[in-house]
């Protein structure tokens, strides 16, 4: 009986485990994708301030890309069939909050 329950321990360990170092891999290479996406498109090094990537519940990876010249407005990117895409409207500040469809945004793509 110990044993059943040492080896089903054992096994939730390491089905956590290897979830984790999914999700982390996963993480890593959209942001390397992003970049490589970024930097094709005409941008620098320079112009992105930040490209974080997140799990979640849909899309289940995504990658908030902060350029140096709109510091206050957050870009949504992901991966569909393989390309990399712009989603979402951008945030203003952080907010959760939609922002006017009028306001012109530097970086969003049409």
């Amino acid at each position: 009986m110990k044993k059943k329950l040492l080896i089903t321990i054992c096994l939730i360990i390491l089905v956590s485990l290897l979830f984790i170092l999914f999700v982390n891999l996963e993480k890593k290479q959209l942001k390397t994708e992003v970049n490589d996406y970024l930097l094709q498109n005409g941008y620098k090094t320079s112009d992105i301030m930040s490209i974080n990537t997140f799990f979640g519940r849909m899309p289940f990876f995504s990658a908030r890309v902060v350029f140096t010249d709109e510091e206050n407005v957050e870009y949504f990117y992901l991966k569909d069939s393989g390309e990399i895409k712009q989603f979402s409207t951008p945030l203003v500040n952080g907010s959760r909050n939609y922002n006017d469809k009028n306001q012109d945004f530097k970086h969003l793509e049409k």
